[in-house]
């Protein structure tokens, strides 16, 4: 008996992200256990000194369940942080997205094996870290990056636990790593000692619906901020260099409490990047915080998750937000 029923597209192929981990294991299971066309990418990240081990297990398992392997070792600082292996991480999963897209000639899409108590610990650490009222909704179940589109078949709809009981009856394999019962990283201190409080007095499921309920009100109160303060300035959605000049207009028209929101309604809506206060704070100090006789046409910073460009184009000054 299958743990979920995936409601996949039959006639796709899917990019399996695999770690050999429980959660990618059970997923694979899945999709070959109900026919999907299928293959395995691996990244070693060459920290742990189990990692080649690792990426041996992927490579047996895959070859068992007939799936074309794929993996890379990563060349970066044992000290790198999990933000940053997630990014080398997922650059290269998308690049082999593309790359096995035409090898098989089909739709292709990237899996990840996300479930609802990844979706908690998100919603947890955007809370925490302030990364905006919306991110407190968690992870979406389909994003596109960079022309790849990226499906979580698991994550609204299987708990860690059941994904655990299914791998222990069925008796499949997996690799554990150790690092995940660590406290090293913040989202690890959340799962292993933050949410077993929390699960103590309350639902993690009504929290994050809640979560959810307020984030879908608060991204149509900015949809409608948008619509009626910047696309009337000649600021529009979906195109990530706007002119400096309307930008400008709109923050310097609004009250002081509310020029953050709206510039990180505009960036968020320009390259769907979203920011936490601080770094808004700074982008509007260092980018439309005019000093007399000091303004700067033409300059560019890089933060954490986004470079801002600004820059002059047939005397018109523009200003371009990217993710990093």
């Amino acid at each position: 008996m299958g743990l979920i029923d995936l409601e996949l597209d039959m006639d796709a192929h899917y990019v399996l992200a695999f770690s050999g981990g429980v959660d990618s294991v059970v997923l694979l299971d899945q999709l070959y256990m109900q026919g999907y066309s299928f293959s395995c990418v691996h990244v070693n990240h060459g920290i742990s000194e189990w990692a080649d081990t690792w990426e041996e297990f992927c490579r047996e398992v895959s070859d068992g369940h007939y799936a074309k392997f794929y993996s890379t070792k990563l060349d970066v600082d044992k000290k790198a942080s999990e933000a940053e292996l997630r990014d080398l991480r997922y650059k290269y999963l998308r690049e082999m997205v593309h790359v096995i897209a035409d090898e098989v000639d089909m739709t292709t899409y990237l899996l990840t094996a996300h479930h609802l108590d990844d979706q908690y610990e998100t919603s947890l650490m955007n809370f925490i870290r302030g990364n905006g009222a919306k991110s407190v909704a968690g992870i979406k179940e389909y994003t596109v990056i960079d022309g790849v589109t990226i499906i979580r078949p698991m994550l609204n709809k299987v708990t860690k636990k059941k994904i655990l009981a299914f791998a222990y009856n069925n008796e499949l394999d997996c690799v554990t790593d150790k690092s995940n019962f660590g406290v090293d990283y913040t989202r690890n201190r959340l799962r292993n000692n933050v949410i077993p409080e929390i699960v103590q007095i309350g639902s993690l499921q009504a929290m994050h619906n809640s979560a959810v309920a307020t984030a879908n009100h608060i991204s149509t109160l900015e949809t409608f901020m948008f619509a009626s303060l910047c696309v009337p300035a000649g600021i529009y959605p979906f195109g990530n260099t706007q002119k400096w000049g309307a930008i400008k207009q709109v923050l310097d028209s609004a009250h002081n409490d509310y020029q953050m929101t709206i510039l990180r309604i505009i960036i968020e809506k320009s390259c769907g990047v979203a920011l936490n206060d601080m770094m808004i704070e700074e982008i509007i100090k260092v980018f439309f915080t005019v000093k007399p006789g000091k303004t700067k046409n033409e300059f560019e910073v890089a933060y954490a998750t986004i470079a801002v460009k600004k820059h002059k184009q047939d005397g018109v000054i523009y200003i371009t937000f990217s993710a990093v």
